[in-house]
């Protein structure tokens, strides 16, 4: 079973992954036991929300948690809201899971960056597709500007190597479909490549997770045939099912009644 601490801004609760901790919504953890190589290390000044800054600070987060720095990384480089819900000891523990199930970051790659005025704050979350010295997953970071400083809010890794059984892993993964039921998070739906005629099935049966569909206009409801972002929970092997699909729809399953009333869009 895997370990993971999602930390929302005013609760600290156990979910699916490993939390570094955060004061958002995290799972995951960064380890931490190597002997310690500085007392304070500063981080790179980062007064703009772009790419390259929190790049840099997520890079440096890590560094510093692979180098055993983990109660300096808690002291200096996390915000207030993040310490009110996290103890030291529990970041501690989860800096030193993330060391010893997969070791120190090697690369990552950007899939989203979003930042939003929050509360008089300026708040940016940013996903990475990463690999680290024993093994690949993904980070999910939230900073938030703190007298012209971003402070961690949440860090959350998600890697096989952080489950008990790294066969029940599943990684959430974002698409775009076209052609598609306007389905809801929380529906069970089918794959297809819809390129093909007719429609190639490319998974079966997996579970919504959450939806961007387009709309002409904000009074407006989605309809099929729908466009839009919809985020799966998917084995590695469904991944790579719909990796090079050309055209990817997805299409409600027949007798799932958890799409039946609709909401606004999200």
């Amino acid at each position: 079973m895997n370990r993971e601490m999602n930390i929302p801004l005013a609760t600290l609760c156990m979910t699916t992954a490993v939390v570094l901790m955060s004061c958002g919504s995290s799972d995951s953890i960064e380890n931490t036991r190597s002997p310690r190589a500085s007392t304070e290390t500063s981080f790179p000044d980062s007064s703009h929300a772009d790419p390259e800054a929190i790049s840099l600070r997520i890079d440096e987060v890590c560094r510093r948690i692979n180098l055993g720095e983990s109660d300096s990384v808690y002291e200096s480089a996390t915000a207030p809201r993040f310490r009110q819900v996290a103890s030291r000891v529990a970041f501690r523990s989860h800096c030193e899971r993330l060391q010893s199930r997969l070791g120190a970051l090697k690369s990552k790659q950007l899939s989203r960056l979003d930042v939003d005025p929050a509360a008089g704050m300026l708040v940016a979350s940013a996903s990475y597709r990463a690999t680290f010295e024993h093994g690949a997953g993904a980070i999910f970071v939230v900073f938030e500007q703190v007298g012209g400083d971003w402070l961690l809010l949440r860090l959350k890794v998600d890697a096989p190597e952080l489950l008990d059984d790294p066969t029940q892993y599943r990684e959430e993964l974002e698409i775009f479909a076209e052609s598609s039921d306007p389905v809801l998070p929380g529906t069970m739906v089918d794959v297809f490549d819809s390129s093909e005629d007719p429609p190639k099935l490319l998974i079966g049966s997996v579970r919504v997770l959450n939806v961007r569909w387009k709309i002409p206009g904000p009074s407006s409801v989605p309809a099929f045939p729908a466009s839009g972002f919809v985020t799966l929970s998917l084995t590695r092997e469904q991944a790579g099912a719909i990796e090079n699909a050309k055209n990817v729809s997805v299409r409600e399953q027949p007798g799932d009644a958890s799409n039946a009333q609709r909401t606004e869009p999200l």
